[in-house]
């Protein structure tokens, strides 16, 4: 099952032992009637940017509890968008968040082609232009989820 949480009252990520992040699967009583579970026969009904949303907040929780600071969320200019920007100690990390069900079509960051690739490295150029943030160097990074497993690739491009 995967869940959606309402007003963050969920304790939905634990991490394992190899760094992958699973969904809790014992969740408290009292949070339990905060939650609308969506099964995944009824996933394939979401659209896109629903499901694309439950795999950004999904991967907003683990990049959290990697010691991420959040700066930016959809960033968007005429060439794209990025998911998320972030710092995590000093390096400004733009994050593309790829999600799929399971792999029969390939690795989620697959997906992430040389377009969208130049498109990212694009809207970054115009974010570093547009903001005075310090940073001691710059990543491309992605968060690919696959099923319950999230998975962060460093230097993805």
């Amino acid at each position: 099952m995967f869940f959606i949480h309402k007003k963050d009252n969920l304790k939905a990520l634990n991490t394992s032992d190899n760094g992958d992040i699973k969904l809790k699967k014992a969740i408290d009583k009292r949070e339990t009637k905060a939650l609308n579970t969506i099964e995944k026969d009824k996933l394939k009904s979401l659209n896109t940017i629903e499901k694309g949303a439950i795999g950004e907040k999904m991967a907003l929780k683990f990049l959290k509890k990697q010691k991420y600071k959040i700066i930016e969320t959809n960033f968007r200019t005429k060439f794209g968008e990025i998911d998320i920007i972030a710092k995590n100690e000093k390096i400004l990390s733009f994050i593309e968040v790829k999600w799929r069900s399971n792999i029969s079509f390939g690795q989620p960051s697959e997906a992430v082609d040389y377009k969208k690739q130049h498109n990212i490295r694009t809207n970054a150029v115009i974010f570093i232009q547009n903001n005075n943030i310090s940073y001691d160097g710059v990543r491309f990074d992605i968060v690919e989820i696959i099923g319950d497993k999230i998975n962060l690739l460093k230097n993805a491009f």
